[in-house]
């Protein structure tokens, strides 16, 4: 565990800097407080607990993993309902994009929340949880206060809209409080409504509303990548965040390459390597494994082969690129899974 660390503060991790380890490091130290380890999707879930059954062998009673849209329903929904909605919320739907406010219905309506009984919108879960504390007078935040003096939130930079307003909530009533993430790898959303569009990442969010302090220090050296891999990444955000540096000193050996189609199955014949392409209509060789960059988060992986995009291809030969900030994100890690060599795949 880092030395000094506030009991709450939020960090901005670089790729391969030890964040997962620190959180399980913070999750394993409670052995007397409830924790409730907090992230958006199911994946990083399945990972955090993975990693803390092969430190101990089982998750300590002590500790609650949960997915985002659980604990919003399970947390901020059901226990104190919204007396516009007195069903039970069984299940969220997600739209896929910002919720189309139909005619006539507000914010408080049951509607507004729900599309049919029993079923709430992913997107305005965590409204709805922030409607159900006001009526309630605080019982919500309040029962959750109770319940976990110690809150860790993973993956910070996938929340957005009012998501940062129960992550506020949350930092401000519990007795300890983790918020961790890399906004460079915001591959996803919780949603796309239009609130807090102001920030462009919950850190930003957290130090205007001065929640916490935001390090940016503590985990900026990268143990997987080495300098020339990680040199290439920072490139990626030139002045927008400090820049990420490596443990692992510069060699003679090249790490960063340009692959002809032709020679792909070659060059991965010497090496254990993994193609990350942007989805999965990119053909690869057979028998070379492949996986979407998205998906690809949070992964260690040798050797990487990117096919890039158009925009990509254009960056890598010195071109001046509009990014998409999804584009851009999924870019960068791409290029921070590599432990050993990326090679790019380009005609």
């Amino acid at each position: 565990m880092m030395e000094g660390l506030p009991d709450k503060v939020a960090i901005i991790a670089g790729a391969g800097t030890g964040k997962s380890a620190l959180l399980r490091t913070l999750a394993l130290a409670e052995s007397k407080r409830r924790v409730l380890y907090l992230t958006f999707t199911e994946s990083n879930a399945y990972e955090f607990a993975e990693g803390v059954c092969g430190e101990v062998g089982a998750i300590p009673n002590n500790v609650t993993v949960m997915t985002w849209y659980s604990f919003l329903l399970v947390h901020g929904v059901r226990p104190f309902p919204l007396k516009t909605i007195p069903e039970r919320i069984d299940s969220c739907v997600l739209p896929g994009g910002k919720v189309r406010q139909r005619r006539g219905v507000h914010k408080g309506d049951h509607d507004y929340y729900c599309p049919r009984r029993g079923e709430a919108y992913a997107a305005r879960l965590s409204e709805l949880m922030l409607a159900c504390d006001g009526q309630w007078g605080g019982e919500v935040f309040g029962r959750i206060k109770d319940a976990y003096p110690v809150i860790l939130v993973d993956e910070a930079q996938d929340f957005a809209g009012a998501d940062y307003d129960v992550i506020a909530k949350l930092v401000q009533s519990a007795e300890k409080a983790l918020v961790v993430g890399d906004p460079r790898q915001a591959t996803y959303r919780t949603n796309r409504e239009s609130l807090h569009r102001n920030f462009s990442n919950i850190f930003e969010f957290i130090e205007a509303k001065k929640l916490c302090k935001v390090d940016r220090d503590s985990l900026s050296v990268s143990y997987r990548c080495p300098e020339e891999i990680i040199a290439l990444a920072n490139s990626l955000y030139v002045g927008r965040y400090p820049e990420v540096t490596s443990a692992r000193p510069r060699t003679d050996s090249h790490r960063v390459f340009k692959l002809k189609k032709s020679k792909v199955l070659e060059y991965a014949a010497t090496k254990e390597c993994m193609a990350l392409t942007w989805n999965g209509g990119t053909v690869v060789p057979d028998g070379l494994p492949r996986i979407n960059m998205g998906e690809a988060k949070g992964m260690n992986i040798p050797n990487v082969i990117i096919y890039p995009t158009g925009d990509m291809k254009q960056w890598l030969q010195g071109d001046r690129v509009d990014w998409a900030q999804e584009t851009l994100a999924k870019f960068y890690v791409a290029i921070t899974r590599a432990s050993e060599t990326v090679a790019f795949v380009i005609d």
